[in-house]
């Protein structure tokens, strides 16, 4: 890609993304096991993952022309939810949950340690 966008960000960014997307297409569809309402931790969990997305947007933005920003957001939207809902079809619904609990934060501060190598 370009070095303000290296391939590394666009994969990591697009799995947070990803993982967010899920979430929240959970909380909206209240599958969780048959509830019907997703659980308050699911509910914080992507609120907070929907924050997080935004400030490493921004924090992408501040170490970048702005331009940048809007393709990084443009592509891994494409890219992760075509990928989340693959992952999901082949997973299944509770498996994902669990592991997007774990995903979106690791996946989060790897991003921001990627884009913090970009100002160097």
């Amino acid at each position: 890609m370009s070095t303000y966008l290296p391939w590394s960000l666009f994969v990591v960014y697009s799995v947070m993304a990803g993982a967010m997307f899920m979430q929240f297409d959970l909380v909206r569809r209240s599958e969780f096991l048959g509830r019907p309402m997703a659980p308050l931790p699911l509910q914080l969990s992507a609120t907070l993952a929907t924050l997080v997305a935004i400030g490493t947007l921004i924090h992408y933005f501040v170490m970048t022309p702005w331009y940048w920003v809007i393709v990084l957001f443009v592509l891994s939207s494409i890219a992760s939810s075509v990928c989340s809902g693959i992952v999901k079809l082949l997973f299944g619904t509770v498996l994902c949950l669990i592991a997007t609990f774990i995903v979106w934060p690791v996946f989060a501060i790897w991003a921001n340690i990627i884009i913090s190598d970009l100002g160097r």
